[in-house]
């Protein structure tokens, strides 16, 4: 689905992200956290982060929806165009000081991911994707090619997926996990991994980077072969916004020899 204009543009994004940058490298090392109802750990700066997106958004946006992991309750659920604010990816990563971490912003249209930017400090790296292009660093990227080297081949996976599904089914396979779902998706965009499985992630894990890979005409299903839609996540009352079980993304012909090996 593609819309009439580019919403995520440069004279608002990066000014928001520098102060993004600048409030989350004064919180890096000194970080205060806790314990959610859940188990996951949220900070501080998830709070500042989603507060301060929130407020720019409505300012800028006022008729569209807005989902945050960190509101309550979401802005405007009924507007055919959502954001989507995953305002620290990575937070575990973040608390124990690795580097992979960062700010996911997308936007939905009657619930199809139409754009997203993702910001990574410490690697001092901007994805956006608008319009069906990719752009790193400003820099639009091109589809990759998978390296001739079968030993740099691997797949990404996060980290709960162990507890969801047999491992022993991927034995052959280099698996690599760096902590951030967001990150995941967007190295596959940028040809960085031939495919990524996503355990029971939520919606603010995934809507963010699905237009990078969608850009790529890359395809999506469950790990057990069942067909994936976003409408998944919105089930319940209140939706759960949350996925029923593991989430495959990649070439179809990656994804198709994924399936054999799991089935």
């Amino acid at each position: 689905m593609s819309i009439s204009q580019e919403y995520i543009r440069p004279d608002w994004i990066e000014p928001f992200l520098a102060e993004f940058d600048r409030h989350a490298l004064q919180a890096f090392r000194n970080v205060d956290s806790e314990a959610k109802a859940d188990g996951s750990v949220v900070t501080v700066l998830d709070r500042k982060v989603s507060e301060m997106t929130q407020q720019l958004l409505r300012e800028r946006f006022p008729e569209m929806g807005f989902i945050s992991e960190e509101e309550s309750q979401p802005y405007l659920p009924g507007a055919e165009m959502q954001w989507v604010l995953d305002p620290i990816d990575g937070t575990a990563s973040f608390v124990r000081e690795f580097p992979v971490w960062g700010f996911g912003l997308g936007l939905m249209k009657a619930r199809v991911p139409v754009e997203g930017c993702l910001r990574f400090p410490l690697l001092d790296e901007t994805y956006l994707c608008t319009a069906g292009r990719v752009y790193l660093n400003g820099r639009e990227q091109q589809p990759a090619s998978a390296p001739p080297l079968r030993d740099t081949h691997n797949v990404l996976i996060g980290s709960g997926l162990h507890g969801q599904m047999s491992m022993e089914k991927l034995k052959g396979i280099k698996l690599r996990n760096f902590g951030s779902n967001l990150y995941h998706i967007a190295a596959l965009a940028l040809g960085r991994c031939e495919a990524m499985i996503s355990p029971q992630a939520y919606l603010w894990d995934i809507v963010p980077a699905l237009p990078f890979t969608r850009a790529r005409g890359y395809v999506e299903c469950y790990l057990d072969g069942a067909p994936f839609s976003l409408d998944d996540l919105f089930s319940g009352d209140p939706p759960s916004y949350k996925l029923p079980r593991p989430l495959l993304i990649g070439p179809q012909e990656q994804v198709t020899h994924i399936l054999d090996l799991v089935r």
